[in-house]
């Protein structure tokens, strides 16, 4: 039997057919005019969905996070920063991706209950630059307890986890697992413009 996550993923695929993309696109950084990382592997252009508030009877865009992906009965919502970013900005994603989830979920998927869907898998993911100033033991700190944008205490409210990465070993590592390829390689650009590959 199909999962509600997968039956979700299956209708943004349906109702957005071209918002299917590359990595490389999803990553793709407007200021510095360049991909964060590059892959081949697909994931959903979530910055292509509206927030079809059904209550209002309009449609909007929200600060929503960059991509979607679907792997075994969970959904994941990728944000990729590979420049600054704000404490308000990124816990505004997390708001707005739920609630754009939730109204895209009212207009296309109606059997689904109010239940089911505070009942989703559903991961959030900051897939950020790593910093060398702050050290590799400061960030490991940060990205296991979660205190980057205080994201933990979001853990629960309609997303499940809320996760931070900036390890190129970590992101290769989250990237082969979602896209369920083993032997998945990336290039990630770093911020001196070299291009590193992993592994």
């Amino acid at each position: 039997m199909i999962s509600n996550e997968e039956l979700i993923f299956n209708k943004l695929v349906e109702t957005y057919p071209t918002s299917l993309k590359e990595i490389t696109e999803l990553s793709y950084n407007d200021s510095d005019g360049r991909s964060f990382i590059e892959c081949e592997k697909l994931g959903f252009d979530f910055d292509t969905v509206n927030n079809i508030n059904t209550i209002e009877g309009k449609q909007k865009k929200e600060r929503s996070p960059d991509a979607v992906f679907f792997n075994k009965d969970t959904l994941y919502l990728v944000e990729f920063k590979e420049g600054t970013h704000k404490k308000e900005d990124i816990r505004l994603k997390v708001h707005e991706a739920g609630s754009t989830l939730f109204f895209f979920c009212q207009a296309y998927l109606p059997d689904l209950s109010r239940q089911e869907f505070f009942n989703l898998k559903i991961k959030f993911v900051l897939i950020h630059r790593f910093n060398p100033n702050r050290g590799t033991m400061f960030t490991a700190a940060m990205e296991q307890s979660r205190t980057l944008h205080n994201l933990k205490n979001l853990d629960g409210y309609i997303i499940q986890q809320n996760r931070v990465m900036s390890f190129p070993t970590t992101i290769l590592s989250f990237l082969k697992r979602i896209t369920n390829d083993d032997n998945l390689s990336i290039s990630i650009h770093e911020s001196d413009s070299s291009i590193k590959v992993y592994p």
